[in-house]
C-alpha cells in the first residue's frame, strides 16, 4: 500500500516500484493464498520520488579531470555526463535518498577513492542511512584509480621501512544501491599500488636496514551493505575487483656492523612487504530482479 491506498497485489516477495513522484509511505500486508486471513499492517517504509525534482534540489554535473564534487544533503538528484579521470563524486552524510541519473559517462576516480562514493569510503556508518538510485542510459564505465607511482625510499640509515601502497580506488562505494535504466554499466575496481622499499643501510652505523611497505588493496567494482539489480530486461551490469600491489623489497643490507648479523641469519624474504589483497566485483548483499549481471 502507499499511502494507505493499495498498490499491487503480488505473490513476488519484491516489488520495483519505478517514477514515485512524491515522497511517501510504503506498507504491507501478508495474505495467506488458501485463507481470508491477513496480517497486520506492517510499519510504514519511507518511500523517496525518483521524478518530478526541482532546480534546486537538482545537481547537474559535466565532468572534468581532477575535480572532487560535492554533493551537499539538500540535493535529491544528481545528473552525470562527460569523461574524467582523477575524479570523483562525494556524497555528504545524510538521511534522505539520492537518484543519480548516469548518461554516457566514463570516470575514473581520484586516487584511493571511489568514483561515487561517501565521504571517507565510510558506507556501513550509522550516518549514512540513505539509499541511492542510479538510473542508467547508454554506455557508462565508473573505473577505480590505480596509484602507478613509486613510493619514495626512506633516507639511508634511518631504519623506517617503507611506505605502503594505496588501495585501488572503487567503482561505487555507497550504503545501499539499486540500478534501474535500460543502458550499461561497467563497474572496475583499481589496482593497489606497489609498497616502498625500505630504508638502505651503509658504511660504519649501527643502523639496520627497513623492512618493505605492504602493496596496496585492489578496489571494488561496488562496496555496499545492498546491491539491487532492477534494470530493464536489456540493461547490463558488469564489475571487476581490482588486483593487489606488491610488497616492497626491504632496503639493502650494507652496514659494515649490523650487515654481517643479518647475513649470517639469513631468510630476507621474512623482511619484504606483504602484497595487497585482491579487491572483488562486490561486497555487501546482492539482489537481482531484472538485467543482465556480468561478474567479470
Amino acid at each position: 500500500m502507499y499511502n494507505d491506498q493499495l498498490l499491487t497485489t503480488t505473490s513476488d516477495c519484491h516489488y520495483v516500484y519505478n517514477n514515485v513522484e512524491k515522497t511517501g509511505q510504503i506498507t504491507v500486508i501478508a495474505k495467506h493464498s488458501n485463507s481470508t486471513l491477513n496480517s497486520e499492517k506492517s510499519k510504514p517504509v519511507p518511500i523517496y520520488k525518483s521524478t518530478n525534482f526541482t532546480d534546486q534540489e537538482t545537481q547537474k554535473i559535466a565532468l572534468s579531470d581532477n575535480q572532487n564534487y560535492a554533493i551537499a544533503p539538500n540535493i535529491n538528484c544528481v545528473e552525470i555526463s562527460g569523461t574524467a579521470k582523477k575524479s570523483s563524486v562525494i556524497i555528504s552524510d545524510r538521511t534522505t535518498d539520492i537518484v543519480i541519473k548516469l548518461k554516457d559517462v566514463t570516470l575514473e576516480s581520484a586516487i584511493g577513492k571511489g568514483c561515487i562514493t561517501v565521504a571517507n569510503e565510510d558506507f556501513t556508518s550509522s550516518t549514512n542511512t540513505f539509499s541511492t538510485l542510479i538510473i542508467v542510459e547508454g554506455v557508462n564505465t565508473l573505473k577505480g584509480t590505480t596509484d602507478s607511482s613509486t613510493p619514495q625510499q626512506p633516507q639511508a640509515n634511518s631504519e623506517k621501512d617503507g611506505v605502503n601502497g594505496v588501495n585501488g580506488g572503487s567503482g561505487i562505494v555507497l550504503p545501499r544501491v539499486a540500478f534501474s535504466g535500460n543502458g550499461s554499466i561497467t563497474l572496475l575496481g583499481g589496482n593497489g599500488g606497489i609498497g616502498g622499499k625500505g630504508a638502505d643501510s651503509s658504511g660504519w652505523v649501527n643502523a639496520v636496514f627497513g623492512e618493505g611497505g605492504d602493496g596496496g588493496n585492489g578496489g571494488y567494482g561496488i562496496k555496499s551493505t545492498i546491491f539491487v539489480l532492477a534494470m530493464d530486461i536489456s540493461g547490463i551490469c558488469k564489475c571487476l575487483g581490482g588486483t593487489g600491489g606488491k610488497g616492497g623489497s626491504h632496503g639493502a643490507n650494507g652496514s659494515v656492523i649490523t650487515g654481517p648479523i643479518y647475513s649470517a641469519a639469513g631468510n630476507f624474504q621474512r623482511y619484504v612487504g606483504s602484497d595487497g589483497k585482491n579487491g572483488s566485483s562486490m561486497s555487501g548483499e546482492f539482489k537481482q530482479i531484472q538485467g543482465i549481471y556480468v561478474d567479470s
